[in-house]
């Protein structure tokens, strides 16, 4: 028995003496959170951009006038709406849109939007009685 106790401790003493601890420190790579190195912000926007398979729709110069004019147009319509002395109701085409503007009576105008590609309809009141 005091063969085996002497072993224990001789063994515990042996690997001890071996054993060294430190503290475990993480530092962040992400220089938006606090304590990030700021010095891998451009690294990381380019390991980002490598990665983003996105690239803009190109428009032709006629896709752009068309886009411009239906902005417009619907720029106009939404002035004349909210202008209570005006009364813009009516039918209005464009390129892509079908927009009907009806009076609904207590100063009230309806909109009615109706995409000609998708047939999806955006109806919506707005109250054009003045401030």
């Amino acid at each position: 028995m005091k063969k085996i106790f002497f072993s224990a401790l001789l063994i515990s003493f042996v690997t001890n003496s071996f054993v060294h601890a430190e503290n475990l420190n993480y530092n962040f790579q992400n220089p938006s959170f606090f304590g990030g190195n700021v010095n891998n912000g451009a690294t990381l926007l380019n390991q980002a951009n490598a990665q983003n398979n996105f690239s803009a729709p190109t428009l032709s110069p006629a896709e752009k006038f068309q886009q411009n004019l239906q902005n417009a147009i619907f720029a106009k319509i939404q002035a004349a709406i909210l202008d209570p002395t005006k009364k813009p109701y009516g039918e209005y085409d464009t390129i892509g849109y079908h927009v009907s503007v009806i009076d609904a009576g207590n100063g009230l105008i309806t909109v009615t939007t109706t995409d000609k590609t998708s047939g999806a309809i955006t109806t919506f009141t707005v109250d054009n009685s003045g401030p």
